[in-house]
């Protein structure tokens, strides 16, 4: 299932196999043979990565051209593709005249790869980052810190009497209260602040760029709010 294209470079002329349109729920038919035809389905966040494989291989600094990026489907949704080419015919200058290439559905390896990010970064309860994650950013923090001399805040947070609750109630109704305290703690962060679960009851915040007083009053309103 490998959906195949054929650029003539000067010219902006492409061509699409059925494959590569039926991947994005196109005919041929319905795809003009013009490069800016797939130009207008890239996601924006991606070019920076395809124009570094492509740029370098247009210009013969490297042999292929190969990228993973996302091409909106007819129906409104991201398809994952592999891409990959290569120049056949250069100009006896060596500009680009042709180029061909594949293209390949990788969207279930995209979303296996985000799931197992997914399960080694956050805690499975809460949806919380989890300790060994919040650890490598709050070291990174600390180099940003170092370097640009600039503030931070780390907040330390223990639920008292916590274990009450599951002997009492039982550990469902344990359950609840942290996803409860969870929302309702990240109800008062900023989009930039890293909440954390280091595990059990216990939980951490980094307030990046904020100084001390700050970082106190936002200590003082999650504590009033809990």
């Amino acid at each position: 299932e490998l959906g195949l294209w054929d650029w003539d470079v000067p010219s902006g002329r492409a061509t699409f196999s059925p494959v590569w349109g039926r991947m994005l729920g196109y005919t041929v038919d319905e795809l003009p043979s013009s490069i800016s035809t797939w130009e207008s389905l890239v996601h924006a966040d991606d070019w920076r990565d395809i124009r570094a494989s492509l740029e370098p291989h247009l210009r013969g600094i490297v042999d292929a051209y190969r990228a993973e990026y996302r091409l909106k489907h007819k129906r409104g949704h991201w398809v994952w593709v592999l891409a990959a080419g290569r120049v056949l015919d250069r100009s006896e200058t060596g500009a680009p005249l042709r180029m061909v290439g594949i293209h390949q559905d990788i969207s279930q390896r995209k979303a296996m790869e985000e799931s197992l990010l997914q399960l080694a970064t956050s805690d499975p309860l809460t949806g919380l980052w989890n300790r060994r994650h919040f650890v490598e950013v709050v070291r990174s923090e600390l180099g940003r810190v170092r370097r640009n001399q600039s503030p931070a805040g780390l907040l330390l947070l223990d639920l008292d009497f916590f274990k009450r609750v599951n002997a009492t109630h039982g550990h469902a109704a344990g359950d609840e209260v942290l996803r409860h305290f969870t929302a309702t703690v990240s109800a008062q962060l900023r989009e930039a602040d890293v909440f954390a679960r280091l595990g059990g009851e216990e939980f951490a915040i980094l307030l990046p760029c904020i100084d001390s007083l700050g970082a106190l009053r936002v200590a003082e309103r999650v504590r009033r709010v809990v």
